[in-house]
């Protein structure tokens, strides 16, 4: 009975713990999405897809994904040969801005691809790449950007770098 009690008691503390979690996410991105309505979105729409002065900034294949620390300088400094001015933002709204736009986007591709999705997944199945790659993959827990743990990705790869020749280049 003392074990169940214990068990018990440690499922309780887990969610609660959890739901604290959860709970100060929601808010750091209700937070950041505020911010980020008020410095960008009059100029890049409140969801970042583009507004009536400035592009779309969050779209796969239309914006460029960027680091934090160039976001921050291209917040703070502008670009002006492209009619974006300087933004004056708080540093704790600047870190709120940066949070939210990161659940908006994924991580930038090593490199533009072209060609048939469906063609290179019949070229992988075809000359045996499976059985040394996976097909999909599921990211870790990270507490730095939770908005990205545990996502479902399809890399198809044993995540390591080759040089596969011309061929398969």
């Amino acid at each position: 009975m003392a074990l169940m009690h214990r068990a018990a008691t440690a499922l309780a503390l887990l969610l609660v713990w959890a739901g604290v979690t959860l709970g100060q996410e929601t808010a750091d991105l209700a937070a950041g999405r505020a911010a980020f309505e008020t410095y960008c979105g009059s100029c890049h729409g409140g969801d970042g897809r583009g507004g009536e002065y400035a592009p779309d900034i969050v779209t796969p294949g239309i914006a460029i994904r960027r680091e934090d620390n160039q976001l921050r300088d291209i917040i703070r400094g502008g670009l002006p040969d492209q009619g974006m001015p300087p933004i004056n933002v708080p540093e704790t709204e600047l870190a709120q801005i940066l949070y939210f736009y990161g659940s908006l986007t994924r991580p930038a591709s090593r490199s533009p691809v072209s060609g048939s999705v469906e063609a290179g997944e019949r070229v992988f199945w075809e000359h045996g790449c499976a059985d040394c790659h996976v097909p999909k993959f599921v990211t870790r827990r990270t507490a730095a950007r939770p908005e990205h743990s545990f996502q479902l990705i399809w890399p198809y790869t044993d995540l390591l770098l080759h040089d596969m020749g011309e061929e398969l280049a």
